[in-house]
């Protein structure tokens, strides 16, 4: 529920609008005086106001500048005759989310009163986010090597000036939770941190989603759409996957970061914009610019503050800390009371790869999680295989790769050692079963027993 303020000096608009708000189960008030409504303004919080334009004494523009210089949170809708269209369009640029002209449709109302809640709703959600990263996270990337005190000195760095930022790492290193820190220990914090996926979105959604669209843009446009370029003014966009954004988009784009303008789909007013730009991307793009598939100047407007996050495997002094921190975290979560790790899984994990990295750590610390019934993590919740057999494979560098690989356990790797010995010198001897057995100090029974389990044959 969302609560809004109707200020129009009409009756019937206000009880029209209240009704129709009102079904929807928002709560509304509504005052056919401009003055009162400052008053109203003051004593309560309100999500959205409509206001008229033309009003005696206070006009709409007024009571917008009002809620903009005491800072108040509010989304404001304008209501105008066709001949204060120029004015209208005027209290948008003053900060107006939208307007409306008489006379007007109740269901054109209902939609533009939609798409401010949906803002709403993700400016909402935004705060959850922020809300949930300083409850859980505390702003604290987890770790103390080289690598992660680099990256804290480079977030704390970067987040003092407005200055674009690409970070750079694999898959799974956290690239997004840098960001999230670049935010919320810069000016902006308070102000929206949107993202937008490119890899997520086929090229003519990923347009609309970051510049808007007005209605009928194009064939299923059935509103106007905000952009995450105008949702996130004042804040921070993250643009995660950079490298996906096809070479149209990439000039649009390019455009914004130099003029800081844009124009929504299908219309051709020029809306300023004041986003900080940070992009994330698990690719080469200075091998991508010489391949053809992503501009230079693009790459460089991007590249004013390059961070690099190092892959898990680089930073393994990092691995104990991390393992603790989601043990702690899926213990809360499943109701568990977990307080034991088993030594060797610390030592299985720093000896293992890790190629997805942080994200791949803790989906196995949550499966180990959830199997655990102990208050001790034990060395067989690891899964998958390749993981539990890790640490006992890294220690066998004196045997051949391809006996280490069908190995998963020491009897295992015993037996191919074995069979290897056998077949070897029983090809030495030319398949002379009692040379061989003499050769090897078994018996010849033992020798055939031996022939016969591994299917050696002449």
């Amino acid at each position: 529920m969302f609560r809004i303020l109707v200020i129009d000096d009409n009756q019937s608009i206000c009880e029209i609008l209240a009704e129709t708000l009102n079904d929807k189960g928002h709560k509304v008030d509504t005052t056919l005086s401009s003055v009162a409504a400052l008053e109203l303004l003051k004593q309560n919080n309100y999500d959205i106001v409509i206001t008229d334009l033309k009003m005696d004494n206070v006009s709409g523009i007024d009571i917008l500048k009002f809620i903009r210089e005491n800072n108040l949170d509010i989304e404001v809708i304008i209501i105008t005759a066709f001949g204060t269209i120029e004015t209208a369009i005027e209290a948008i640029r003053l900060g107006a989310a939208d307007f409306i002209l008489k006379p007007f449709e109740i269901q054109d109302i209902e939609k533009k009163i939609d798409n401010i809640i949906n803002h709403l709703k993700l400016k909402l959600d935004n705060q959850y986010l922020t809300d949930e990263l300083r409850e859980i996270y505390g702003h604290k990337i987890i770790g103390k090597s080289k690598a992660i005190l680099k990256v804290l000195d480079d977030i704390k760095k970067v987040a003092a000036v407005n200055s674009n930022v690409l970070i750079l790492g694999e898959t799974g290193t956290g690239k997004e939770l840098i960001a999230r820190a670049i935010h919320y220990s810069s000016a902006r914090k308070n102000n929206a941190f949107v993202k937008v996926n490119c890899a997520a979105l086929p090229f003519e959604l990923l347009e609309s989603e970051l510049f808007g669209h007005e209605k009928g843009a194009f064939t299923s446009a059935y509103n106007r759409r905000l952009g995450r370029f105008e949702i996130a003014d004042k804040g921070t966009l993250f643009i995660d996957e950079v490298s996906e954004i096809p070479l149209p988009v990439q000039v649009k784009l390019l455009r914004v970061l130099q003029e800081r303008e844009f124009e929504r789909l299908g219309s051709s007013e020029t809306i300023k914009t004041d986003v900080r730009i940070i992009a994330a991307t698990n690719k080469n793009l200075e091998e991508l610019v010489k391949r053809g598939v992503f501009r230079q100047d693009l790459y460089y407007r991007l590249n004013v503050y390059p961070i690099y996050v190092a892959p898990l495997r680089e930073r393994k002094e990092d691995i104990p800390e991390l393992v603790y921190y989601f043990v702690d975290k899926y213990s809360k979560l499943t109701n568990k009371h977990i307080t034991k790790v088993e030594e060797e899984i610390i030592e299985i994990f720093q000896d293992y790869e890790w190629y997805g990295n942080i994200r791949e750590l803790e989906n196995i610390i949550e499966r180990m999680i959830v199997i655990t019934s102990d208050d001790n993590i034990l060395r067989a919740a690891i899964a998958p295989q390749e993981i539990r057999a890790k640490k006992f494979k890294s220690s066998l560098n004196v045997f051949d790769t391809e006996l280490t690989e069908q190995a998963n356990t020491l009897p295992e790797l015993l037996s191919a050692i074995e069979k290897k010995i056998i077949l070897e010198t029983y090809q030495k001897e030319k398949y002379h079963q009692t040379k061989t057995a003499e050769k090897l100090g078994i018996s010849r029974t033992d020798l055939q027993y031996k022939l016969k389990k591994y299917n050696i044959q002449k």
